[in-house]
């Protein structure tokens, strides 16, 4: 069932999988058909209770819809209110953020973390199977983990940005495991090699 809420009722999650680049062209394209159209698609939201006691609700799908509205200065915007736990809510955005080139990566990693500490009885074949995903590519996934670990926000922001591609920081993370003084010496490699060249390169070192 859709109903209308207040955009500025609607919180955002404590960490978002994807950024709004509101000078992108598909952002602009989604402005300009919700100019011309209206929103067509409701967003999704879960209903919680406040710690005073009233309605909350958090954004689970719909941050580039959202964003839209906000800018045409929408009061309203068309939502599907879902009976969902925060868990759920967070899987839900993991599985529909799989495929959209503008998740981020190390921000979709540290959901995926948070989703596994929640539930410490799955095996990672199970949250692999709930997730439609081969175990070696959860593996690749949380592997990026390291680069929290190290703590160092160049490396980070690098792959945030898609300056590194995915596939190289999955190779860079092996690196960072064993020797993470010298993952700053292979960055300017891993933003200009291509996978292919650029794992026969780390193997000789890994």
């Amino acid at each position: 069932m859709v109903r209308m809420l207040a955009c500025n009722e609607i919180v955002l999650p404590r960490e978002s999988l994807r950024d709004v680049r509101v000078e992108s062209e598909p952002f602009q394209d989604l402005l300009r058909s919700v100019v011309e159209q209206g929103l067509i698609n409701p967003i999704a939201v879960r209903e919680a209770l406040g710690d005073d006691g009233n309605p909350v609700f958090t954004l689970v799908d719909g941050l580039q819809r959202l964003t839209a509205c906000q800018i045409l200065h929408h009061e309203t915007i068309p939502v599907h209110v879902l009976d969902k736990t925060e868990d759920e809510a967070l899987e839900m955005a993991i599985v529909g953020n799989l495929q959209r080139v503008d998740t981020k990566p190390m921000q979709y990693t540290r959901g995926l973390q948070r989703l596994m500490l929640r539930h410490r009885d799955r095996s990672l074949e199970d949250q692999a199977r709930r997730l439609g995903k081969s175990v070696s590519w959860l593996k690749d996934r949380l592997s990026l983990r390291i680069f929290d670990e190290i703590g160092d926000p160049a490396v980070q922001d690098l792959i945030e940005e898609g300056h590194i591609p995915v596939s190289n920081a999955y190779i860079l993370a092996k690196l960072a495991r064993i020797a993470p003084q010298e993952v700053r010496q292979w960055l300017d490699k891993a933003q200009t090699t291509p996978p292919d060249d650029f794992l026969p390169e780390i193997s000789q070192r890994v």
